[in-house]
């Protein structure tokens, strides 16, 4: 699974979890998503910017099926900041 996959499944665990054991669940979700999840997307992310940089599309010179691929991933991203 993805860790962008796993961020959004992490998320939604707490609000899943029944109301006595919400704020261990959630206390545990934050230390995976601090300690597993940002670190991996972080270095997933920054290598697709090196890769990007100098370029505006991900593959070719035009617009291409990997780059309407990648779109809601990155706007996944930018949403959450």
């Amino acid at each position: 699974m993805t860790p962008l996959m796993i961020a959004i499944v992490f998320a939604q665990i707490p609000k899943q979890a029944p109301f006595l054991v919400r704020p261990i669940v959630a206390g545990i979700a934050a230390g995976v998503n601090a300690q597993f999840i940002r670190p991996r997307l972080k270095n997933n992310y920054g290598f697709v910017e090196e890769w990007l940089k100098g370029k505006e599309y991900f593959v070719g010179d035009h617009l291409s099926g990997a780059d309407g691929t990648f779109h809601p991933c990155l706007a996944c991203l930018v949403d959450s900041s």
